[in-house]
């Protein structure tokens, strides 16, 4: 099972011949894996209104000779405490009705924003790849336009809809 939040950055996922999901780390895929990248479309980029759309003229490059845009990396850390949480929730092997508790997940948010800074800080183009190559796959793969609620997802208990 997930024992730490290290593990949710590397996560990744595929599906056997008989429709089991099999887990895995794949280390080149850093903060890319699908559960993540499926909680950050249905979190913040349904919808062409979503709470993702809102804000895309503040998506801006961290990097000094690159001009892509990044996705800001409190999405990503909200997004990868999320995936953490929920798949938390199924430790026991039991799919556990739980809310989403800020309180109780602070800290690992704080993780994983202090490893975002330090990949930030280490190596400013890698960043710069992973983040702005989420940016791209969100928006590419997370707008429609239905403005029904996206369900199932690891934050789908949050309500985003006053900023």
């Amino acid at each position: 099972m997930i024992s730490s939040n290290k593990e949710i950055r590397t996560l990744t996922a595929r599906v056997d011949e008989h429709g089991n999901i099999l887990w895995q780390h794949d280390k080149t895929k850093i903060y890319q894996g699908p559960e993540l990248l499926r909680t950050l479309q249905q979190a913040f980029f349904a919808t062409n209104t979503a709470f993702g759309y809102k804000f895309e003229e503040h998506y801006k490059s961290t990097h000094p000779d690159r001009s892509e845009a990044e996705l800001p990396m409190s999405l990503i850390a909200l997004a990868a405490t999320g995936v953490y949480a929920a798949l938390s929730a199924r430790e026991s092997g039991q799919r556990v009705k739980q809310t989403f508790d800020g309180d109780k997940n602070k800290a690992a948010y704080d993780r994983h924003i202090e490893y975002l800074k330090s990949i930030h800080h280490d190596n400013i183009g890698a960043y710069h790849k992973i983040t702005s190559d989420l940016l791209k796959a969100v928006m590419t793969h997370g707008s429609n336009t239905s403005d029904s609620a996206p369900v199932g997802n690891a934050l789908a208990v949050m309500d985003l809809s006053g900023y």
